[in-house]
């Protein structure tokens, strides 16, 4: 889905967009841009925040390229989520 990403985010329509091209592959899940798609991007979003946070704060967590998921030790994790 080349051309549809922006300096300021997505451009308008590309819920609508995703939509048919979700009617056409799986033409009776009844998958609606919202609230089915928005929901999944706003909690991808939140993910990506929070990964961007542990990376970013040098917290000692690290990516795990061939699992594809952040590692850390389970303390360093708990003290994370009370911050």
């Amino acid at each position: 889905m080349t051309g549809w990403k922006v300096d300021t985010g997505h451009k308008s329509r590309y819920l609508q967009f995703i939509e048919k091209e979700l009617a056409k592959r799986l033409p009776n899940a009844c998958i609606k841009a919202d609230p089915h798609v928005a929901s999944i991007e706003k909690t991808l979003k939140k993910l990506l925040s929070y990964i961007l946070d542990i990376q970013q704060s040098g917290s000692g967590f690290g990516w795990d390229d061939e699992k594809k998921m952040v590692v850390g030790d389970k303390e360093q994790f708990m003290g994370w989520t009370k911050v």
